[in-house]
């Protein structure tokens, strides 16, 4: 078979092409190819944002586990310190009411 106006020849088993043919398919080929680069490159470059998008926000949740951790350790801290102040003011209330006490006792003793 013959196909002169495209510059094919076909055989039994082989195609023979000739060069203004190759050229146009050569073209479709590396045209093809190119469309099929830039999809890929499309489809990773979304792959590899979406993976850093969502390593940012595990990044960002840890940060925010670990400063409400903090913030209970230091709300913590200042409530055994306000607690702790309270017990030493009514210790010392107490020991000035007792010393009085005993002051006045001795006075009229």
């Amino acid at each position: 078979k013959r196909c002169a106006t495209t510059g094919l020849q076909m055989g039994k088993t082989k195609v023979f092409i000739r060069s203004i043919a190759f050229e146009r398919l050569e073209a479709m080929r590396s045209e093809m190819v190119g469309s099929a680069i830039t999809r890929l490159q499309l489809f990773l470059r979304r792959k590899i944002r979406r993976l850093r998008i969502i390593r940012m926000q595990a990044a960002t949740k840890i940060q925010s586990v670990y400063r409400m951790w903090q913030s209970k350790q230091r709300m913590l801290f200042r409530q055994r310190i306000d607690a702790a102040t309270m017990l030493q003011r009514a210790w010392r209330i107490y020991v000035k009411k007792c010393m009085e006490y005993h002051q006045s006792r001795s006075k009229y003793s």
